[in-house]
């Protein structure tokens, strides 16, 4: 939430507010949207819909107001279910998690092939043909596994982590990752600055469970910005939706009406 907020107050400050300065990116404005941590408060993220909108240009009034309520709303969806998700880690039994496959457990990092990805060796998990596991373009959340409860995995159990395994008070820092390898399983940070944090604990032991659906937030989200932003302005570069996919003038219409 903290991220979030600062992020509120670099648009704020540095791109145009309420008709004040040079207006943002439509690029920028939409991958910081889409780069909203799962941990963030509802609000908060509603906020920063509101404030990438004011900083931005748009054709026109009813494209604005598109924007800010469509994206409002989806918002709201994706971080309810977070939410859920996130309570279930915190509550269900680890074993439950590992054997579902959701949840590695016990992993350690180390630098992946390609830039900005980290390779999880060792760890538990359930991998068959009844259960899906973790695949490609998944988001997840590496959290390291309290040092009690690793001196009891040296000994052959899990013994206390067959509780939730997170203190439900003080659950610990989330990174979140997105899947690019399920076997061997390798992920890469959201933000990028984060790889450094977990490449560097190196003789920490890690949780890797799986979250809430980005992908469909990320969708939702970019045809909300295709549908409002002015012609030409959004890009095919990263998760968008390039200009040719905007919906003729017609449907525009009824949409934005």
């Amino acid at each position: 939430a903290n991220r979030v907020r600062e992020a509120i107050e670099v648009v704020r400050r540095h791109y145009r507010h309420n008709g004040r300065g040079e207006p943002i990116s439509h690029t920028v404005a939409f991958n910081s949207l889409v780069a909203l941590p799962q941990l963030a408060d509802p609000d908060v993220g509603a906020d920063l819909v509101l404030a990438l909108a004011d900083a931005a240009s748009w054709p026109h009034e009813n494209s604005y107001t598109y924007f800010v309520e469509k994206s409002r709303q989806a918002v709201f969806e994706f971080l309810g279910e977070a939410e859920e998700t996130l309570n279930k880690i915190r509550e269900r039994d680890v074993e439950w998690l590992i054997e579902s496959g959701r949840c590695v457990h016990g992993v350690t990092f180390t630098d992946g092939r390609k830039g900005g990805t980290l390779c999880c060796e060792g760890g538990r998990y359930k991998l068959d043909e009844d259960r899906r596991g973790l695949e490609p373009g998944d988001t997840v959340g590496v959290s390291a596994i309290p040092d009690s409860i690793c001196r009891n995995m040296k000994g052959g159990s899990l013994g206390a982590a067959s509780g939730a395994g997170w203190d439900p008070n003080q659950p610990p820092p989330v990174v979140e990752c997105e899947v690019v390898v399920a076997k061997p399983l390798v992920v890469r940070p959201i933000i990028p600055s984060d790889k450094d944090s977990l490449s560097k604990s190196r003789s920490k032991l890690f949780r890797v469970d799986k979250l809430a659906n980005r992908v469909q937030f990320t969708r939702a989200v970019a045809a909300i910005h295709l549908a409002s932003a002015p012609p030409g302005l959004t890009s095919k570069k990263g998760k968008g939706l390039p200009p040719n996919h905007r919906p003729s003038d017609r449907v525009l219409n009824v949409l934005l009406a």
